[in-house]
């Protein structure tokens, strides 16, 4: 796993990164998975439901294209990764917020 691992987050886009290397494929080897165990009664407490949590795991791991910024004869594209890379990142999840109150806790 190990392995994979550094093939996934730091050889490919290392590779990705050079000039004229447009993509790179990768086969075999495990991929890093995650799983949210969610404490129903924390959800209950917070008036949460299972689809909520999902929606929000699904919105805070989204790549999006931003367009563009021209600068002379370069042109730069823009774009929003937003790759989860450890269970900190998904503990820091927002779920739900209330003024003066930030739930994160029921994952």
């Amino acid at each position: 796993m190990e392995l994979k691992t550094l093939q996934d987050w730091v050889i490919t886009k290392q590779l990705k990164s050079v000039p004229d290397v447009i993509d790179v494929s990768v086969f075999g080897g495990a991929t890093r998975e995650y799983q949210v165990l969610v404490d129903p009664n924390k959800l209950i407490s917070y008036g949460l439901s299972i689809g909520q949590v999902e929606q929000a795991l699904t919105n805070n791991n989204v790549n999006a294209g931003g367009g563009f910024i021209e600068r002379g004869e370069q042109v730069i594209n823009v774009r929003a990764l937003g790759l989860v890379q450890s269970t900190n990142d998904i503990g820091a999840i927002v779920l739900k917020h209330r003024t003066g109150f930030r739930c994160a806790s029921a994952i």
